[in-house]
């Protein structure tokens, strides 16, 4: 993986994949898989390495660990998922007196198949990535640009009530 641009302006692939979200990885790990004599390249605008410091978790439904199962990610991080088999969503506190519950979710998808896992979110991104290849880096780290199309002029982003 690089931190610098391609190394030169005319440098051609078969498939661009913009973004080393889940999405984008999963979408260059199935390319890879169905055409193999592809040449995929991920581009990232995302600081290098910054993922591995990712402390949250996504719950990932039964129809996407059976599509991370086809393409063969769901065996290497199933180990540090964990199955939910029941989800209460209500707008209180676990003290309160009274708890609303506003939408729930139970049962199996299939038969001894929970609807969902909780995984780590560094698991998934590190399982996808061995399997998809390093995304590259198109800026320096911590570098943002944003493009306002309307202007075709480079602007800053900045944050809003801070």
């Amino acid at each position: 993986m690089s931190d610098t641009p391609f190394e030169t302006p005319a440098e051609m692939v078969d498939i661009l994949v913009a973004g080393a979200g889940y999405v984008g990885l999963t979408t260059a790990v199935a390319i890879k898989q169905a055409a193999p004599h592809l040449a995929v390249t991920i581009v990232d605008a995302a600081p290098e390495g910054v993922w591995e410091k990712d402390g949250r978790a996504s719950a990932i439904a039964a129809a996407a660990i059976r599509m991370l199962n086809q393409l063969q990610i769901w065996p290497e991080i199933e180990g540090e998922a964990q199955p939910i088999t029941e989800m209460i969503v209500t707008d209180s506190k676990t003290g309160d007196a009274v708890r609303p519950v506003f939408l729930t979710f139970g049962g199996e998808a299939r038969p001894g198949e929970p609807f969902a896992h909780m995984t780590p979110n560094v698991a998934l991104n590190g399982a996808l990535r061995r399997r998809a290849g390093e995304p590259r880096h198109r800026h320096p780290p911590g570098h943002r640009r944003q493009r306002n199309f309307r202007e075709h002029r480079p602007c800053r982003r900045q944050a809003v009530g801070r």
